[in-house]
């Protein structure tokens, strides 16, 4: 998740993106648009928070919401899916 993250900040900050950023330019453009989109939704960014400095279950992470267990999972699923956070599957 950080190194994800610490990617975008760095891709972000290039003079390239901000004198270039039209996807006839830039061949990045889409991924990073795609990626910010991701991440423009608030109950994510308030996820990556909770996950930023220790592993929780994604129940856990769900009592922290006023939303259904799946909705949680959907936003977890879409997360994971863009590289944002990584799931490991624990007992059996």
């Amino acid at each position: 998740m950080i190194s994800t993250c610490a990617f975008l900040l760095e891709y972000l900050s290039t003079s390239y993106i901000v004198g270039r950023c039209t996807s006839h330019f830039n061949p990045y453009y889409n991924v990073l648009m795609d990626k910010l989109q991701i991440v423009a939704e608030p109950r994510r960014r308030e996820i990556l928070r909770l996950v930023w400095h220790r592993e929780r279950s994604a129940g856990d992470i769900a009592r922290h919401f006023d939303v259904s267990f799946p909705a949680v999972s959907q936003h977890l699923g879409i997360l994971h899916d863009a590289g944002f956070v990584r799931a490991r599957r624990v007992g059996k």
